[in-house]
C-alpha cells in the first residue's frame, strides 16, 4: 500500500508515518494542503490521510480540488473539529473517513483497511443489468433504459451498496457503517438526503421506482 499523509503538525506526521511504515506501507509526507494536493494528484496513492487545518490550502478545499480530478482515492481527514456540520460537508464533497483528534493507530488503520476493501470490492464486481437498470462499477457508467445518469461518488456507492442487498430492507445505521464509515448517530441526517438526490436520479420519470421507503425502518431497492 502506498499512503499519502498531509499533516501539519510534525509530531502527529511522523506518528503516522512511522505507524504505517511498520506495517509496510510506502509513505509520502506533506506539511500543507498546496504541496499535499500537488503530491496527491501524481503519485498514485492507494489512501490519503489529510488534517482538516492545513496551511496554504486546508482539508476542505484539499478535497474538493482533489476530487475534482481523482474520483476515486480514498481520503481520511483528521481534525479535532467536532462540528457535525463540517463533517457532512466534507462528507458531501467525497471525503470517505472522518476521525477526531485525538486518536489512536490501530483505529486509523483499521479504517484505512475498512475503506480499501470496499473499494477493491467494488473494481472487481462484474457489471449489474437490473432490470432496465444498467451499473457498471468499474467505470461508474449508470444507464436506465438506455439513458445515462451521472452520479456523484457517494451516490454511486450507495446505489452500489442498495443493489448488493436487492430487496433487503436496510436501516440508516448499516447504510453508514458500510457506504460512509462515519458514526450513525452523527450521521443519520445525510442518508435520507442522498437516498432523496439519487431517487431523483434514478427514479424520475419512471413509473416503476427501484429505491421503496420502508416507514420507520430503513430503504430497499427492489424491481417488484
Amino acid at each position: 500500500m502506498k499512503a499519502l499523509v498531509i499533516e501539519n503538525n510534525p509530531e502527529i506526521r511522523a506518528f503516522i508515518q512511522k505507524g504505517l511504515q511498520y506495517e509496510g506501507c510506502l509513505v509520502d509526507t506533506a506539511e500543507d494542503g498546496e504541496t499535499g494536493l500537488q503530491k496527491a494528484l501524481t503519485g498514485g496513492f492507494d489512501v490519503v490521510v489529510a488534517d482538516l487545518l492545513l496551511p496554504k490550502k486546508d482539508g476542505m478545499e484539499f478535497v474538493k480540488e482533489f476530487r475534482a480530478q481523482n474520483k476515486e482515492t480514498p481520503i481520511i481527514i483528521l481534525s479535532a473539529i467536532r462540528d457535525q456540520d463540517t463533517k457532512v460537508k466534507l462528507l458531501d464533497l467525497g471525503a470517505d473517513d472522518y476521525m477526531e483528534k485525538p486518536f489512536s493507530f490501530g483505529e486509523l488503520l483499521a479504517r484505512i483497511r475498512v475503506i480499501l476493501r470496499r473499494v477493491k470490492c467494488i473494481e472487481h464486481t462484474e457489471i449489474m443489468q437490473i432490470g432496465d437498470l444498467f451499473v457498471n462499477p468499474l467505470t461508474r457508467e449508470v444507464k436506465r433504459n438506455g439513458k445515462f445518469i451521472k452520479l456523484r461518488k457517494k451516490e454511486f456507492a450507495l446505489l452500489s451498496y442498495l443493489i448488493s442487498h436487492q430487496e433487503e430492507v436496510l436501516n440508516h445505521a448499516i447504510i453508514l457503517e458500510n457506504v460512509w464509515d462515519f458514526n450513525a448517530k452523527a450521521f443519520s441526517n445525510t442518508v435520507g438526503a442522498h437516498i432523496s438526490s439519487l431517487r431523483g436520479k434514478i427514479d424520475k420519470d419512471h413509473k416503476r421506482k427501484l429505491i421503496k421507503t420502508v416507514h420507520g425502518v430503513g430503504y430497499m431497492f427492489s424491481i417488484r
